[in-house]
């Protein structure tokens, strides 16, 4: 089932990144290292998503939940541009 348009519509270009890469199954440290960010965006990145989603951050068997449940998102569609 894809993920609904006006979600992926309500994250910003650079959630939407972080979101593909998490859900590629990396670890955040990982995430800032591909996207050459500080370890703490990456975090302040994913607590947005998970808001804009209506879930909370938490961890289930060590692992933070976000990394769980985005790893087996199927493939975030690109965003459509409104320019010509």
């Amino acid at each position: 089932m894809p993920i609904g348009t006006s979600i992926v519509e309500s994250l910003s270009e650079r959630e939407l990144q972080v979101l593909r890469v998490l859900a590629a199954g990396r670890q955040n440290g990982e995430i800032g290292d591909e996207l050459s960010v500080a370890l703490d965006t990456v975090k302040k990145h994913i607590t947005h998503i998970l808001e804009k989603l209506g879930a909370r951050p938490h961890r289930r068997n060590g692992a933070p939940v976000s990394w769980v449940c985005f790893r087996k998102l199927p493939a975030i569609p690109p965003r459509r541009s409104t320019f010509g």
